[in-house]
């Protein structure tokens, strides 16, 4: 399998690490800046030593994707860093305004980790409705999302089918993603289903606290761009 030379890198924070040790020191609610950029089926959220990447598969991609998704994706590196986020491209300021109420509730949830942050952009977010996927199903081939699958399937209707390669798989991750797809790609053709794959090196080793399961499972759906693939 080719994999693109980020995530080809050991899983950790790309960076991040030593901009939350500097901000650590602090802890002043200082704004930091990112920028968001698509190249093709790829997308990269960049600033202050942190870097994110996401590489879509089994879809073209529409192009000027709606760049909010950052959010998700850099909200809990903020939270634990204690700094704000600005993004240099609009945002829905709905979803702006969601992250930050989010942020609020983790912080009086878990007070010596989390810290509240605010949410700032530039330029004037509006609603761009390109052709999309009407619905996508996330299936990471366990029991729950194979069971879910079953349920969806309609042998007269295309099935798209969402696994992610990057959040969950640590240890000899690129072995086991391969043999994941493996095994499941027949199960989905019978079904119907056209896969997508969402590679990321998205996730991070945090610097604080060891994280619980609530924590891991919470923020691993949030950090995907699932806003640019289908109606949401």
């Amino acid at each position: 399998m080719n994999l693109p030379a980020w995530l080809r890198r050991q899983k950790g924070d790309s960076g991040g690490k030593e901009l939350l040790n500097r901000v650590e020191t602090t802890r002043q609610q200082e704004a930091v800046a990112f920028d968001v950029s698509q190249t093709g089926n790829s997308f990269k959220i960049e600033g202050s030593g942190i870097r994110i990447d996401y590489e879509v598969e089994g879809m073209e991609m529409p192009r000027g994707s709606d760049a909010s998704f950052a959010v998700w994706a850099l909200l809990p590196r903020a939270m634990e860093g204690g700094f704000d986020l600005q993004i240099h491209q609009p945002v829905d300021p709905v979803l702006a305004t969601n992250a930050e109420r989010l942020s609020r509730i983790w912080e009086m949830w878990v007070p010596r980790r989390y810290r509240s942050v605010k949410v700032s952009h530039k330029g004037e977010w509006s609603r761009n409705r390109p052709s999309r996927l009407p619905q996508v199903d996330l299936y990471s081939g366990g029991v729950d999302s194979t069971f879910s699958i079953l349920q969806l399937a309609d042998p007269n209707k295309r099935g798209y089918a969402l696994t992610v390669d990057g959040l969950d798989y640590r240890d000899h991750w690129a072995e086991r993603f391969s043999q994941l797809i493996a095994k499941t790609d027949p199960l989905l053709e019978r079904l119907n289903y056209q896969r997508i794959i969402v590679r990321t090196n998205a996730n991070y080793d945090p610097i604080s606290l060891i994280p619980t399961c609530a924590d891991q499972h919470a923020f691993a759906q949030s950090r995907l761009p699932m806003d640019m693939i289908f109606h949401g």
